[in-house]
């Protein structure tokens, strides 16, 4: 914005080492497009800008032919008068209509109201929008109707999404039961930067994200669910809250011990089976220190008389 200012104290000599306040001012606003359309003029007190508007010409802007000649702006020292309020327009025909009130007693202004018609030309549209989304009226919804198709739909997301699953899980668990023949094939190196064992690694790394990432879109999807059945289907939705509390079944699909792996059910019983065995039936034959066995259990008999000895006595 521009603008052009005066106040009483503009030539006070006693305020000129300090900032004026623009006691009793008045300024005159305009935008910076319109700035080589307007000069300022010199005319006027400390209390009185003037400008000059020059674009009525320039934009063949011009009053209503017939326009009112009446004063709009009244001094408050009820001594000096003006017509300083227009409209003017393009075509003098626009405006079709103009008004200039009388003061009134219970006007506080310095000006009066200036009340203008414009020929407009609508055109009759629609207010309503093209589609409206409001919020389901379940109180007048057939539910049980509306339950069934949404669970057969649902039913049937759910399906295409095991299928993909498992297609994906599939394929990445032969990649990684490839890479795994390959590296033990290649007598097992466990040198980090052997090719062998860095793709085996690689592998691990692909399946260990899948799970992770099926686990987070099986998340996600029963949190939609609960939101969107939490305002529709009661029962669907404590069925899922107690399905989202519950522990949940994680069974394990690949268990490695030592240099074997077993990824069926089977395999896995049956080497699960044989670790417990060992741990209960310990091998004495292989890396078994038997003086040091001699020697503790000669200990444990030295204790065991001792401690009869105090309670016979």
């Amino acid at each position: 914005m521009i603008v052009t200012a005066k106040s009483i104290d503009d030539e006070n000599p006693e305020l000129s080492m300090i900032a004026r306040r623009g006691y009793g001012g008045v300024a005159i606003l305009w935008k910076k497009e319109m700035d080589d359309k307007i000069s300022v003029m010199v005319d006027g007190s400390n209390r009185i800008q003037v400008i000059q508007m020059k674009f009525l010409a320039e934009n063949s802007l011009e009053p209503n032919q017939e326009y009112p000649e009446k004063e709009t702006f009244f001094h408050h020292n009820g001594k000096s008068s003006g017509q300083i309020d227009y409209f003017f327009s393009a075509s003098k025909d626009l405006t079709q209509y103009v008004q200039i009130l009388d003061m009134e007693a219970e006007n506080t202004s310095d000006h009066v109201p200036v009340i203008a018609t414009i020929k407009r030309k609508l055109i009759r549209k629609s207010n309503k929008p093209k589609s409206v989304i409001v919020r389901t009226k379940w109180e007048k919804c057939n539910l049980q109707k509306y339950q069934k198709y949404q669970l057969t739909i649902s039913d049937g997301v759910e399906k295409i999404l095991q299928a993909s699953n498992k297609n994906i899980e599939e394929d990445i668990t032969s990649i990684e039961k490839e890479k795994h023949a390959l590296w033990k094939n290649g007598v097992a190196p466990k040198d980090k930067n052997n090719p062998l064992k860095s793709q085996l690694t690689t592998a691990k790394r692909l399946i260990r994200k899948a799970h992770r990432q099926a686990y987070a879109s099986q998340r996600e999807k029963l949190s939609n669910q609960i939101m969107t059945a939490s305002s529709s289907d009661n029962k669907l939705f404590h069925k899922l809250l107690r399905t989202q509390r519950s522990d949940g079944n994680r069974f394990t699909k690949t268990l490695r011990r030592d240099n074997q792996t077993a990824e069926t059910n089977e395999d896995i019983l049956h080497m699960w089976t044989d670790y417990f065995y060992e741990l209960s039936n310990p091998d004495y034959k292989q890396n078994f220190d038997n003086e040091k066995y001699e020697i503790s259990s000669l200990q444990n008999t030295i204790i065991e008389k001792i401690e009869n000895n105090k309670m016979n006595q």
